[in-house]
């Protein structure tokens, strides 16, 4: 259901300005409504945040990254990834897996530290128990942050 490549390519073109900032995303339906019109279920929310990559110690740089929703869900999971520029490889030539659950959670991503513009990438896909869409899949980007190692 989740391909790493489609992560990879997005990425390439997510050449952002240099920032050292956090991005927080809503993942949200919309309320449905019955035959009648009345309101019917109500949307849930998700909400994924991601961190511009920071050094972690002496030979290391990471970004925390989380989703979580308002209402139980179905799942939630995806890929997270630090790339340096405009390169469509990852660094270190790999990504981070997660499966949060019903209810979200959150993790860090470490990779060994690369020196120049890095930002970090989060695909994330929520399935829904109740509503529509009954899944939502996107991509989040960071804006890039200068690293010297």
């Amino acid at each position: 259901m989740l391909a790493m490549a489609v992560l990879a390519t997005g990425a390439a073109s997510a050449s952002a300005s240099e920032s050292r900032a956090a991005t927080k995303h809503l993942i949200s339906q919309t309320i449905t409504n019955d035959a009648r019109g009345t309101a019917g279920i109500a949307a849930t929310t998700c909400t994924a945040n991601l961190t511009t990559p920071v050094r972690a110690g002496a030979s290391e740089v990471a970004s925390d990254y989380s989703v979580t929703c308002d209402q139980e869900v179905t799942g939630i999971a995806g890929f997270v990834a630090i790339f340096r520029g405009n390169e469509s490889a990852p660094l270190g030539n790999t990504v981070d897996q997660f499966n949060f659950g019903t209810m979200g959670g959150g993790e860090q991503i470490k990779r060994p530290c690369a020196s120049g513009l890095l930002y970090a990438a989060m695909r994330a896909v929520v399935i829904f128990k109740t509503g529509e869409p009954k899944m939502i899949d996107r991509t989040f980007f960071t804006p890039a942050a200068r690293i010297a190692c």
